[in-house]
């Protein structure tokens, strides 16, 4: 692919991106506040979580399928291809007719929406050199933020004073813009050379499975019952998947990738991240609501600062990466992170809310600013046949590293709750709208449990900053191969 866009197309191609992944971005918060109301409205609330975690689950399976999809068949067709399953799911979900129907469409929606992100910044990476790049996609790391930030409130105003399916319908106009504008302002010419392709299917279903196997043994995305069993085949099938993409002729999830140092050092510190990010956005809410008596609203105002400091950071250090470098900017973000983590894991039942909410201020600013470089250095690494594999890497590592942190959280809860011989069906009591305040002692082994598991995810911070340090310098060089965008 060669040539270049000229500047306005640039910026409409960028517009068109901005769009799409706030879209997929807000999707994630917005729909947990409308789901009471759907639920009520088509019964089957047996089923409630699954409309939360499927969503999750394909958009985990589909990011580094459409990653190799763009590096195969080009940006532009696989962009429209995710969004066009985006908005068949997102408008079959306000269609719905049953919980069922929700689910499936739910499904279809997050297939959509793991293409989203991961093919919106191979664009990026494509369009602009990396000392621009940094400002580009600092600003999308923003509006990830924002999206978390707003999609509560919006949902709620959105229920309050429409209805829930609107919810799901509000995006298709959106999509719609989104999906015309990149078609338009987007070309790519093919390469003079042609190859004939082959899909790697194999690789594909492997790590599907060893996806939704993962997830559902991890017991966090509302499946119970079926225990530890499928976390064994999911790492089975992911020994296979490593075997199979080995051989493979154009594997999905490309392993060469590994052999730089400076794709491995990111996606393992961003495993870490993930990790960190699911630990402080579920256990601390636990605290304060378990553990300390606080309203849902006044939790959720002690998260805020989590919420507004990740975009700030990121938008900010996106503006200053040329000058402060890659390298320096990882290990100062997770600084942030190891510092906030450590604060968190100082707090107890006693401590006040402002404590509360300067931990996940720090580490919220710590996300921001490590995010960006990170995969500024990801997609700086590689050649355009592989940015997109590379980015799909980067995306998947922080997904896994959610699944990985609820986890090991989840069995750590497990272990303390047995040794003070409480079952989990007491704490679900003491978490319930409108219950009464918990006994001391309930609310102590909330705090115990608590407690420990942000002492386990500050180890985490810490082994992340250790390993950041390893982060190669990466030249933001004024010089670029672009997208090969243009006719």
């Amino acid at each position: 692919m060669t040539a270049t866009l000229d500047t306005r197309r640039k910026h409409i191609a960028t517009a068109a991106i901005v769009l799409g992944m706030f879209a997929a971005a807000i999707e994630m918060t917005i729909v947990s506040t409308a789901m009471p109301r759907a639920a009520g409205d088509l019964g089957g609330s047996d089923r409630y979580a699954w409309v939360l975690s499927i969503y999750l689950l394909t958009s985990s399976v589909s990011a580094p399928l459409f990653g190799k999809l763009a590096d195969l068949f080009g940006r532009r067709p696989s962009y429209i291809a995710g969004m066009s399953l985006f908005l068949l799911g997102s408008w079959a979900s306000g269609a719905a007719w049953s919980m069922n129907a929700l689910i499936i469409a739910r499904a279809v929606q997050g297939v959509g929406g793991g293409a989203l992100a991961t093919v919106g910044l191979t664009v990026v990476g494509d369009l602009y050199p990396a000392e621009q790049r940094a400002k580009v996609q600092g600003l999308f790391s923003a509006v990830w933020g924002f999206a978390g930030a707003v999609g509560p409130v919006a949902g709620g105003l959105i229920v309050d004073y429409l209805s829930w399916r609107w919810v799901f319908y509000l995006n298709v106009p959106f999509g719609l813009m989104a999906m015309t504008l990149l078609a338009f302002s987007l070309r790519e010419t093919p390469r003079s050379e042609r190859r004939p392709v082959v899909i790697d299917w194999l690789g594909a279903l492997l790590l599907t499975g060893a996806i939704v196997a993962v997830q559902l043994g991890s017991g966090a995305h509302g499946v119970a019952g079926m225990g530890r069993a499928p976390l064994l085949v999911g790492v089975l099938l992911a020994v296979a998947f490593v075997w199979v993409e080995r051989r493979a002729k154009d594997p999905v999830l490309p392993l060469v990738l590994f052999s730089q140092r400076t794709i491995t050092v990111a996606v393992l510190v961003t495993l870490a991240s993930g990790v960190v990010m699911t630990v402080v956005t579920n256990y601390v809410p636990l605290m304060l609501q378990g553990g300390q008596g606080a309203s849902t609203r006044e939790s959720g105002l002690a998260m805020t600062a989590f919420a507004i400091g990740w975009p700030l950071a990121a938008f900010s250090t996106g503006m200053v990466l040329a000058r402060v470098g890659v390298r320096r900017a990882a290990i100062g973000g997770f600084a942030l992170v190891a510092l906030g983590s450590l604060w968190l894991a100082s707090l107890g039942l006693q401590s006040g809310r402002a404590h509360w909410v300067v931990g996940t201020g720090l580490i919220g600013l710590g996300m921001g600013m490590q995010s960006t470089p990170l995969l500024i250095a990801v997609q700086s690494a590689v050649d355009y046949h592989l940015r997109g594999a590379a980015t799909a890497a980067f995306s998947f590592a922080r997904t896994m590293g959610g699944t990985l942190g609820a986890i090991l959280a989840g069995a750590l809860v497990e272990q303390r709750l047995h040794a003070r011989s409480i079952a989990t069906s007491t704490i679900d009591a003491a978490l319930r709208p409108g219950a009464p305040l918990a006994s001391l002692s309930v609310r102590e082994a909330i705090g115990d449990v608590v407690h420990a598991v942000l002492v386990a995810n500050a180890v985490v911070a810490l082994l992340a900053l250790a390993l950041s340090r390893a982060t190669p310098s990466v030249a933001m060089r004024a010089t670029h191969t672009p997208t090969p965008p243009s006719e």
